[in-house]
């Protein structure tokens, strides 16, 4: 267990510690999960093979609306959708690279399964931190696709380098908090968009579907404090949008992927970078799963819940992680502070 257990971890299950001595009676099944999860991360695994298309003409005739689709998560929601004959709206937030994400959906293979309703797919770009950017967003939507069924919420930012709550500079002498990005992309820009979402199924009064792409580090506090109040926060203003539209035949609920190989987990590094490839072996020594996830495996969660396989399904929050959430209980926070940062 050496190389899992942080400082305090190991001295929590020592004898000689007086919080070891007084669990020495406790039950031995206490600590058979620390001794198969130990065993579960000897090895690295490989991610599986993406599926070929996903699942047949789930949304045949819906109109999707991806915000960040242009890269990572986002982007694999824009394939699955595509791929199960939607009609896309890819938003992203620079001109080159949403053409260029354009461009790669449209070179795959449209299954047979779509032939007599053909996907499509469009780009538009906006900055979601700006209240009439994400108007003209969903005006673009409803131009576009003709309106909107699905709105998956994924725009977002981990920011730069983080700091803790009592640092000297976690709010400068303007009194602004050290990266004020986070705050406006991932809490306010989100709310902005559901606002404008909600708001057009509510005059169009029809049903809608909404995905949020939170992440663990809303359900466990191992990032900076920005970026973790963001993702709570909207696991929070999910479950509230959910309780408030039920009765309305319109759903919201959320995706907390874990560790997850994109661009933003990479800081930008290619996934040959040496110091990304050490950060990811320490990922992977940490996540029962044994491995990080690739981009498409948050597609199949996304898509599950936006689809009618979920017709009953709101206010949920459904973790895909490779059980590194369930981890907890071995501190890996304090094991991560002490070998370097899991999250920017």
């Amino acid at each position: 267990l050496k190389p899992i257990l942080s400082k305090g971890a190991a001295l929590w299950l020592a004898p000689q510690h007086p919080r070891g001595m007084a669990m020495r009676g406790m039950s031995l099944f206490r600590f058979v999960p620390v001794a198969l999860y130990a065993a579960s991360v000897t090895a690295q695994r490989s991610s599986p093979d993406p599926p070929k298309h996903w699942g047949g003409p789930r949304f045949k005739g819906k109109r999707v609306l991806v915000t960040g689709g242009d890269s990572g998560i986002g982007y694999a929601a824009v394939e699955a959708f595509y791929l199960e004959c939607a009609k896309v709206l890819l938003h992203g937030h620079s001109e080159k690279k949403s053409a260029e994400a354009l461009a790669s959906v449209k070179a795959l293979t449209v299954p047979d399964a779509c032939a007599d309703s053909p996907p499509s797919v469009e780009y538009a770009v906006a900055d979601i931190r700006n209240a009439s950017e994400v108007a003209s967003l969903m005006n673009a939507t409803v131009r576009l696709l003709g309106g909107l069924d699905i709105a998956v919420n994924n725009a977002g930012t981990a920011g730069g380098k983080t700091r803790q709550i009592g640092d000297p500079d976690f709010v400068d002498s303007s009194g602004k908090l050290y990266d004020e990005s986070i705050l406006d992309i991932n809490l306010r820009g989100t709310l902005k968009c559901m606002n404008a979402e909600l708001q057009y199924w509510e005059s169009a009064k029809m049903p809608g579907v909404m995905v949020n792409v939170a992440s663990i580090a809303g359900e466990v506090s191992w990032a900076g404090p920005l970026y973790s109040s963001s993702k709570w926060a909207m696991i929070g203003f999910t479950k509230q949008a959910a309780l408030n539209y039920a009765g309305k035949g319109i759903r919201v609920n959320a995706v907390a992927p874990g560790a997850v190989n994109t661009t933003m987990l990479r800081d930008g590094r290619s996934p040959t970078d040496p110091t990304w490839v050490a950060r990811r072996e320490h990922w992977e020594r940490l996540i029962p799963a044994g491995r990080i996830a690739e981009p498409w495996e948050m597609a199949g969660p996304i898509t599950f819940l936006a689809s009618d396989m979920a017709t009953y399904v709101t206010g949920a929050v459904l973790t895909a992680d490779g059980d590194l959430s369930q981890a907890k209980p071995l501190n890996l926070a304090s094991a991560a502070s002490a070998e370097g940062a899991l999250f920017v």
